[in-house]
């Protein structure tokens, strides 16, 4: 793999295009740093990065680390799955079973499944802000350190009956780490790390005030760089490389986790009680949605997650059937809509492996002028007013 500031890439042409790509998309916003990575077939395609760090006025480096958000709820779910694998936890069975001292105000929490959590059907409420910073840390880091206290769940309502309706919810995947912790034993950022990262050779996972050795945090310019302790629902930092890198695990799980289970989590499984709420039946497990905007061919089963932190925007695509998968992370100091920055990056790494752009979306979405990645608030959501992609994040 080839190296050289400001790329990472086995792909020579295509890191400079996203290079220049991310360098135009940051002289028009005033975004002070963005990061894109492309991995195929089970390599790092190519990786480029452009901007300064923000807390320091150096050049942004691919292995600087991004805050990716909630697009962390993907690197939950794997953890998840493979424990479902190894028959440790069952998704159709009550959370209580794994968490027999969790309570909630509400009697009905006892119908939550591990699946609802998964799937935001749960009724727990949104997000609890609480502490979601993190101050300091000892030595090890349990998920239930800092926040979502049992005097805090004694106090929840749901929102409605468990497995009713699905509405975002950033507790829920608080909770999933609480219930791998339970049956680990384990930190469930140690865990990932060990069980997960290193087998994957993905080593830049981290949380909190930990970083992965050897590199750097960037942050919007002139503030510190941020940490969270929101470990199941937000507070990922890896590379962004290793973003895509871990993507590209629903495309072939290198036996960490069997293939079908990590299948399963693309296949929509929100619900909901009320007519044409799309967007609460569109939750997949972990994914916010199956990917079906028409920008770019991504092909059957191909999925998206989001992620939004106080100063990062993120996203993540993944298709198995392009055996791609696509990651980017940003700043969010600019007015930049960043899921179409990594479409026009994406359409450039079919083009370099020789896929037809035009092969399933319509000859015409192909071939329009790509609408520009700073156009207004406003105008995207006329022309994506299903707003799929803007779930409440981190």
């Amino acid at each position: 793999m080839e190296r050289e500031e400001g790329c990472t890439r086995s792909n020579r042409d295509l890191a400079e295009e996203i290079r220049k790509k991310l360098e135009q998309v940051i002289r028009d916003s005033g975004t002070t740093a963005a990061c894109a990575a492309v991995c195929a077939e089970g390599e790092l395609l190519a990786g480029a990065c452009a901007g300064k760090r923000g807390f320091e006025d150096s050049k942004a480096q691919v292995e600087d680390l991004y805050n990716i958000g909630s697009v962390s709820k993907v690197y939950t779910t794997v953890a998840v799955m493979k424990l479902v694998q190894e028959g440790k936890i069952s998704l159709d069975t009550p959370v209580s079973v794994y968490l027999p001292d969790w309570k909630l105000g509400d009697e009905r929490y006892r119908e939550i499944t591990v699946r609802m959590l998964l799937n935001h059907s749960s009724g727990i409420p949104g997000t609890n802000l609480h502490d979601h910073l993190v101050a300091g840390e000892e030595r090890e880091l349990f998920a239930g350190k800092y926040r979502n206290t049992p005097e805090y769940w004694r106090g929840v309502k749901l929102r409605a009956r468990p497995g009713s309706f699905s509405c975002y919810s950033n507790d829920g995947f608080d909770l999933l780490v609480e219930v791998v912790e339970a049956v680990t034993g384990e930190p469930y950022i140690q865990w990932l790390r060990e069980q997960i990262g290193k087998p994957a050779g993905l080593f830049s996972i981290g949380a909190g005030r930990r970083l992965a050795a050897g590199h750097v945090k960037v942050s919007c310019k002139g503030r510190e760089p941020e940490y969270y302790n929101c470990f199941g629902a937000g507070a990922i930092h890896p590379t962004v490389p290793e973003c895509a890198l871990f993507g590209y695990l629903f495309v072939d799980a290198k036996g960490i986790v069997e293939q079908s289970f990590l299948d399963e989590t693309r296949r929509p499984q929100g619900v909901s009680f009320l007519q044409g709420a799309y967007d609460a039946t569109n939750f997949c497990l972990g994914w916010d949605s199956l990917y079906n905007r028409d920008r770019i061919p991504l092909g059957e089963g191909a999925v998206v997650k989001d992620g939004g932190t106080e100063q990062f925007s993120s996203y993540l695509l993944v298709s198995p059937a392009r055996r791609l998968s696509l990651a980017i992370s940003a700043t969010d100091d600019g007015d930049v809509w960043w899921l179409d920055v990594l479409e026009d990056i994406g359409r450039e790494a079919l083009k370099a492996l020789g896929e037809g752009v035009n092969q399933e979306a319509g000859t015409e979405a192909v071939q329009a002028e790509t609408t520009a990645a700073t156009e207004s608030p406003e105008s995207k959501e006329k022309r994506d007013p299903a707003s799929l992609y803007s779930g409440l994040a981190y």
